[in-house]
């Protein structure tokens, strides 16, 4: 309930992101700078809210986390200045960093052996939230003309999971002592980074949400060029993501991944190779079964990635590297954007033609990574 709020918050902005743009006015780089100043928040606060929930307890933040984003979406309901509403999605962002802290707490309730059904749930919430948030956004501003209403939705539910979050939600955290948390340092992020595989995990991570972010806040824009697509039909694509996501988390509880490196790197090249031939695609019904593909794939990518990571180290806070790991996402998500952003209203076949190229060369540290094991165990 608190990642899929979370979600709902990104979401119910994205089928509106092309009647925002067109009533205020705005586009390139300010259009960029809009998309990406969610991301931008949760770039600073996700480990600062992961290491004080090592610290403090995962629930007392993600209580106080949700009530920074019932503030952020009355700001979003009340205005149409384009400063403010750049204010509301960094509250909104800042506050939606408590995801390191979701994903510590199903890390301290999971073994390594069944974690990733526990990050499938998550990403279960995630492909909800995909269904909800651009649902809720679109259909209020259908029946309302005006984004006061999907706003005020958005803040009702939030209000909703944090007085659930406070009232039914057992503290998870088996080490709540202040004494066995040290002080958040930018040297010891760094020392985290320094080690081989999580190195790899979390450079993956920051140009796989370059590209990710870049296709799913520009998707919206991109069918309204190519499709001529309303905020309705925007948001009845984004219900169809939503689902499509849901569908494959459930298929991956089911399933213990033993190969990781090598489900991310399939799974990465599918999503690379569908949005490829979006960018060429002429007809709507392909267009439609290639999203699907990709959503598909990259959900897969979803589960495993946090997976692989939390099996790294059994000596680190989790909420700490979880709170590095989903930095170096919300990087990502603060940079795609802003690039992508500032191209797509011109050249949007090229746009996403350069995001499936961006793709496919991400995959490749996972192919020299895979290589060098199977080189290894060849060798013993």
């Amino acid at each position: 309930m608190i990642v899929l709020t979370d979600v709902i918050g990104f979401g119910i902005i994205l089928p509106l992101i092309p009647t925002i743009s067109s009533k205020l006015n705005i586009s390139g780089l300010a259009l960029g700078l809009f998309t990406a100043s969610y991301s931008l928040a949760q770039l600073i606060s996700a480990p600062m809210l992961g290491s004080l929930s090592d610290k403090y307890g995962r629930k007392p933040i993600l209580v106080i986390s949700k009530a920074g984003t019932v503030l952020a979406y009355l700001i979003l309901a009340f205005t149409n200045n384009y400063l403010l509403l750049i204010i509301s999605r960094l509250i909104d962002g800042f506050t939606g960093g408590n995801i390191p802290a979701a994903r510590a707490y199903i890390s301290d309730i999971t073994t390594k052996e069944n974690r990733s059904k526990g990050m499938a749930i998550v990403g279960m919430a995630f492909g909800l939230g995909f269904i909800s948030g651009p649902a809720i956004g679109g259909i209020f501003y259908s029946l309302f003309k005006n984004i006061t209403a999907p706003a005020l939705a958005g803040a009702a539910l939030s209000f909703l999971s944090l007085v659930l979050t406070y009232f039914l939600l057992d503290e998870s955290h088996r080490q709540n002592n202040p004494q066995n948390h040290t002080k958040i340092t930018f040297s010891k992020y760094f020392a985290i980074l320094t080690r081989p595989n999580i190195q790899l995990i979390m450079v993956f991570q920051l140009f796989l949400m370059i590209c990710m972010a870049g296709y799913q806040t520009n998707l919206t824009l991109f069918t309204d060029k190519i499709y001529g697509f309303t905020p309705d039909k925007n948001s009845l694509l984004f219900i169809f993501i939503g689902i499509i996501s849901v569908i494959s988390q459930g298929v991956l509880i089911k399933k213990k991944i033993v190969r990781q490196y090598q489900t991310l790197f399939i799974a990465n090249l599918v999503t690379a190779i569908s949005v490829l031939l979006i960018s060429i695609n002429q007809s709507l019904l392909i267009f439609g079964i290639l999203l699907g593909v990709s959503i598909a794939s990259n959900s897969v990518v979803g589960v495993v990635l946090p997976s692989t990571l939390s099996t790294q180290s059994s000596t680190d806070p989790e909420g700490e590297i979880q709170g590095v790991f989903e930095s170096a996402g919300a990087l990502g998500r603060v940079i795609g954007p802003i690039i992508y952003s500032s191209f797509i209203l011109l050249h949007p076949r090229l746009t996403f033609a350069s995001i499936a190229l961006m793709l496919i060369i991400t995959t490749l540290p996972l192919f020299a990574k895979i290589s060098h094991e199977r080189s290894n165990g060849s060798q013993q």
